[in-house]
């Protein structure tokens, strides 16, 4: 059973309340702006905000103000992290405890370069994994190992062994990511999300139960699993024969 840690019951923003804009600089690691939208959201004026970038493990921790007037700090840089950050918005509680009450993750930068792909593919040096699908950039990435001769073209040229085994997976591990650990719905179709479950709609149209008690966590991660079992299901009859296309490989 897959839990999500430190549950308080935190507000979620929601990311049409988050604009991030990033600034190249010449000579100089490039800064950002954030504008931050807080109304209508039942939070204590004088709570603390804050803005983080991070790629991978890597962050960049910048203090921006209260809730009733959130404010740049003078300097913000992205010299730990100049590359294809993504954002993290924090709102703690204003008695110094550390506790989160509201959160915003995984936002994109406005003018960031994007692929018109879902997935992105990259070769990396894996060791002994032949692919492994990563989420520390902007969209969710197929890493395969660059030191297995022809990798790329079996990806790329339907190789159907290879795909067979790889992509409903992929399809699995992605949809697991948006909905469990970032806690995404089915139907959403905005945010980080929206398009790749846009694509999951167009050829599975159920919709999951969806339990709004804080104490039904557990009901909601399950009815959320069990969507996504029928999700890749559905692909593998509609849109990507895999056991067809292992068969042939291996006819």
């Amino acid at each position: 059973m897959i839990r999500r840690l430190n549950y308080t019951g935190r507000t979620r923003i929601e990311e049409s309340c988050v604009t991030i804009a990033i600034e190249a600089q010449e000579d100089a690691p490039p800064n950002f702006s954030a504008t931050l939208d807080f109304s209508g959201m039942e939070l204590p004026p004088t709570a603390q905000v804050i803005v983080e970038a991070y790629r991978g493990r890597a962050a960049q921790r910048f203090p921006w103000g209260t809730v009733e007037e959130p404010r740049s700090p003078s300097d913000t840089s992205l010299v730990s992290i100049p590359d294809n950050p993504l954002f993290r918005v924090k709102v703690l509680a204003p008695d110094n405890s550390g506790k989160l009450l509201a959160l915003a993750k995984r936002i994109r930068p406005l003018q960031e370069e994007r692929s018109g792909s879902l997935i992105w593919l990259k070769e990396e040096d894996l060791g002994q994994e032949v692919w492994r699908l990563d989420f520390t950039d902007a969209n969710p990435t197929l890493l395969v190992n660059s030191a297995v001769p022809g990798i790329r073209a079996a990806v790329l040229n339907n190789d159907g062994a290879f795909q067979s085994l790889v992509i409903p997976e992929v399809v699995r591990a992605v949809l697991v990511q948006a909905l469990i650990i970032d806690d995404a719905e089915p139907g959403d179709a905005e945010g980080q999300w929206g398009e790749f479950l846009g694509f999951v709609r167009g050829f599975y149209s159920s919709f999951p139960p969806s339990p709004s008690d804080e104490e039904e966590e557990d009901a909601r991660d399950n009815a959320k699993l069990q969507w996504i079992n029928g999700a890749v299901e559905a692909f593998t009859e509609t849109r990507f024969h895999a056991r067809t296309a292992y068969e042939r490989a291996h006819g």
